[in-house]
């Protein structure tokens, strides 16, 4: 292969020009395989410019990162003809790689970016002040939480997660109201990360929004606040909540239980929360009942196994039966072993079929 083919030392990429004129057809992977891992300098400004206006994704992010990485001046020069003038998905990817660059030489291609008549721009130079180490590029995402798009200004709350800033919790207020139930996610997980009390009453409020996926995010958030200090109140949610609004919270508390090393197990805890647990067990929604098997086969205590040996005997719902062995079999495998022979003899198909499954898979 013809080196100048692949270093772009022609004014176009060897994919524009026909083999018998001496050129190679690299596929669009291939392509972009070549802008990922050539070394910055054996790729011509003209062809990874020619690149960052191709009409695949893959092939205009390699090429931007291509520029990012070499990051000199013709390279700047390529990104801010691009940001001038290039299509939306071109100016789009040059903005997400802008980070790569001097803050100096940057922050005038930011600034530009974030003016961008299009919100696909204006959230990818979000993304790229994301990875910024500048205060003056954290003063712009506190400034993007402005944006009248939220995907735009989700972005922004993703960016803030690594900052401690108690002025921007006012701020995450008003994103917590957006229409698109993914920005609220995002700003609640936000607040969760940030750990700043003046969080705990946004997070709070959220837990009656109407978007399951919301309330789920609220819990954890609420849990990543404040630990097994708040457990007591937590349980009282669960207790007060009825049917599939307990799952969210339910499902919450499992995986904080995770990854906050919260020991379910553990005497104080397993008083606090057992009450609530066993009452979502005995719940009329199939949806709360599974909700609270996770966090008692998690627990693989004597009372969390009893109480859900007696669950799944009584359980009446064959889906929710054959789901709640999954659940157990997974997370408690001595007690999963004993309903694995009970379910194998199950009236209802669906439970016989998991118990196959999982006796396969053992």
């Amino acid at each position: 292969m013809n080196k100048t083919d692949i270093t772009g030392r022609e004014p176009m990429f060897s994919l524009n020009r026909p083999k018998e004129a001496g050129g190679w057809r690299l596929s669009v992977q291939n392509l972009g395989i070549v802008l990922n891992t050539a070394a910055p300098e054996a790729v011509s400004i003209e062809a990874a410019e020619a690149a960052l206006n191709h009409k695949d994704y893959y092939v205009r992010y390699n090429a931007a990162r291509l520029l990012m990485r070499r990051s000199d001046q013709p390279a700047r020069q390529a990104m801010q003809r691009t940001l001038q003038s290039g299509a939306v998905p071109a100016r789009a990817s040059a903005a997400r790689y802008l980070y790569g660059f001097s803050w100096y030489t940057a922050r005038p291609m930011l600034k530009k970016a974030l003016q961008d008549q299009d919100a696909r721009v204006r959230e990818a130079a979000v993304y790229a002040l994301c990875d910024c180490r500048q205060p003056a590029a954290y003063q712009l995402l506190i400034e993007s939480l402005a944006e009248e798009n939220d995907l735009v200004r989700a972005a922004a709350a993703w960016g803030l997660r690594t900052h401690s800033d108690p002025a921007a919790v006012l701020v995450l207020e008003q994103v917590l109201k957006a229409e698109d139930e993914d920005v609220r996610v995002e700003a609640l997980e936000t607040l969760g990360l940030m750990e700043i009390p003046q969080g705990i009453a946004l997070v709070l409020h959220s837990l009656d929004d109407p978007v399951l996926a919301v309330r789920y995010a609220a819990g954890l958030s609420w849990l990543e606040l404040c630990g097994t200090a708040c457990l007591k109140d937590y349980a009282t949610r669960i207790e007060q909540a009825r049917g599939e609004n307990r799952q969210p919270l339910l499902r919450a508390l499992f995986h904080a239980s995770n990854y906050l090393g919260i020991e379910l197990s553990a005497p104080d805890v397993l008083a606090t929360l057992l009450p609530a647990l066993l009452a979502a067990l005995h719940d009329a929604h199939p949806a709360a009942r599974l909700g609270a098997t996770w966090p008692l086969a998690w627990m693989q205590h004597p009372q969390a196994d009893e109480a859900l040996r007696s669950a799944f005997a009584v359980e009446m719902d064959a889906d929710a039966q054959a789901e709640m062995l999954y659940i157990i079999h997974s997370l408690s495998p001595k007690l999963g072993a004993e309903l694995l022979l009970t379910a194998e003899s199950s009236p209802a198909e669906v439970v016989q079929q998991m118990a196959a499954r999982l006796r396969l898979f053992r």
